[in-house]
């Protein structure tokens, strides 16, 4: 995991879209891309990416309220435009200067059908019956000190940094670590943009200044990182010639065929946009239905903006 990273204001994102800067600090920016691998840019970008993944996330529990749910009544919530402006707006017109609206509850927390257990099959029993003799075991022994407590502590930790060890000892991200550094010390303002678009994801809109700066900075990256050509001159004889480890991307997600009363918004986004890429790169509305198992019908509406 790399060093903290300052937040990036409302200003930092107009002096990205609007003033023109010149990249000179350090040898990557000053290359830029034209040498880059595809799929070395690619794998870098995935290292980034998947940099923060396995560490522990705030759990959110949402708990039913009783009483007269389906009722919209007694149940308001603040106006999210006038707490957006921080005070109660008399012209407001998603709560008339109300300064709450009503949202109606559908969901009843006592109606309970199903109960969630564990399913004990004969093969797993023998396997549970001695869990349960160790955790009696366990809570019959005398206390132990604080001393052995931490100890153990010490011996066992988290899932979340075993995962986190594994991660580091398959792929290169320690490397992936030090060439943060480097970049930090070379152009602080390359290192938050790199962080704003490929770990933290924030940042999706970028201009063709911003682009440019991301670029030359996966450049850096790249040549410090294993196979490049600065790692390859620092690099022991072991390491010099060895290549970037990566993560392998995720299989892309395919909707096919005509959608469902019951289908969701999300899948049936992910077919549409699908199917007006492959209208973009010239592909016959013919193909596009026996691709993606639809009517022509259906192609000419989606494709068209049209309600398919």
């Amino acid at each position: 995991m790399t060093g903290g990273v300052a937040p990036l204001d409302d200003r930092d994102v107009d002096r990205w879209t609007q003033q023109p800067r010149t990249c000179t600090g350090f040898r990557g920016l000053e290359t830029g891309v034209e040498g880059l691998d595809p799929v070395r840019r690619a794998a870098i970008i995935r290292l980034l990416e998947t940099s923060d993944d396995n560490l522990p996330q705030q759990t959110v529990r949402i708990d039913a309220a009783p009483g007269f749910v389906h009722d919209d009544r007694d149940h308001r919530e603040t106006c999210p435009d006038c707490l957006a402006n921080d005070k109660v707006m008399f012209g407001c017109e998603t709560c008339r200067g109300a300064g709450t609206i009503r949202t109606p509850r559908s969901r009843d927390p006592y109606a309970v059908s199903t109960v969630v257990g564990v399913d004990i099959n004969r093969h797993e029993a023998a396997r549970e019956r001695d869990r349960q003799i160790a955790i009696l075991e366990l809570q019959t022994k005398p206390p132990r000190s604080e001393s052995d407590l931490l100890e153990e502590a010490n011996q066992h930790g988290y899932a979340w940094e075993s995962a986190r060890e594994r991660m580091y000892e398959r792929f290169d991200y320690g490397p992936l670590n030090r060439a943060l550094e480097q970049l930090r010390e070379a152009d602080d303002r390359a290192y938050r943009i790199i962080h704003a678009v490929h770990i933290y994801g924030w940042l999706t809109k970028l201009s063709a200044v911003v682009e440019a700066e991301r670029d030359a900075a996966l450049a850096f990256l790249s040549d410090r990182l294993p196979g490049g050509d600065v790692w390859h001159e620092r690099a022991g004889d072991v390491d010099r010639n060895r290549q970037l480890r990566a993560p392998a991307a995720p299989p892309e997600k395919r909707v096919l065929g005509p959608m469902r009363a019951e289908a969701g918004t999300a899948a049936k986004d992910l077919r549409d946009n699908r199917m007006r890429e492959r209208a973009d790169t010239g592909a016959t509305p013919a193909e596009i239905a026996v691709e993606f198992r639809v009517s022509l019908r259906t192609v000419y509406r989606v494709v068209n903006g049209e309600a398919a």
